[in-house]
């Protein structure tokens, strides 16, 4: 079975996600339980590890709900065993490549509640990835977070099915290293048929279904 991929991301008008090294408030409280609803609702949340090494995210669903699993896209096996990601309720696996340390994977294997997956020789392969998770957890449904490389590859290789932007009200400019949607963009045109649209006061929030 196929998976179905979330993806949801809060952009200026200008389109950009933020500054490097400085954290932008974008999302209102209602449109934060918005998102909180799409991962509860989830059977995993896809992260990239650079996202958790530059903000060492805590990814939680903050309501009465199993929580999801946690998938952490780590060729190398980079993430920080004290990483927040790691602990708290729920499963995480941490996917990493043949090229990635044994001693790291080792180590990343031992810390309770999570375990290891290696998916391809010196990067993940995604396709691979998501039918692994499927076949070995029953894992369908996946949200996946902003940050990193991995969005922008996710929707290179035609893997993203769902889309929410938030537009945000404000213009970021191009003082201080803002930060664009993708890291690495995608190569082809991508379709988009919109499903809805959300108004939280002066944030909108746009529902697309990619062709």
């Amino acid at each position: 079975m196929p998976s179905h991929v979330i993806f949801n991301i809060a952009v200026s008008l200008d389109g950009k996600t933020g500054k490097e090294g400085k954290q932008i408030e974008f999302l209102s409280r209602m449109d934060k339980y918005r998102v909180h609803q799409l991962r509860g609702n989830s059977d995993a949340i896809m992260i990239d590890v650079d996202l958790i090494k530059k903000e060492n995210p805590e990814i939680t669903v903050r309501k009465e709900v199993e929580e999801p699993y946690r998938v952490i896209v780590d060729a190398k096996a980079e993430t920080p065993l004290d990483a927040k990601i790691l602990g708290g309720a729920g499963k995480v696996i941490v996917v990493v490549s043949r090229q990635a340390p044994r001693l790291r994977i080792d180590k990343l294997g031992k810390v309770e509640n999570v375990e290891t997956m290696v998916v391809g020789d010196y990067a993940i392969n995604l396709p691979r990835l998501l039918s692994n998770l499927y076949e070995t957890n029953k894992i369908e449904t996946i949200f996946l977070e902003r940050g990193g490389s991995l969005p922008g590859r996710m929707f290179k290789e035609s893997l993203v099915n769902e889309l929410y932007i938030s537009i945000m009200p404000a213009i970021i400019g191009k003082d201080g290293n803002p930060i664009n949607i993708f890291d690495i963009t995608p190569e082809k045109d991508i379709e988009l048929e919109l499903e809805g649209i959300i108004q939280y006061g002066e944030q909108v929030v746009l529902h697309y279904l990619i062709k």
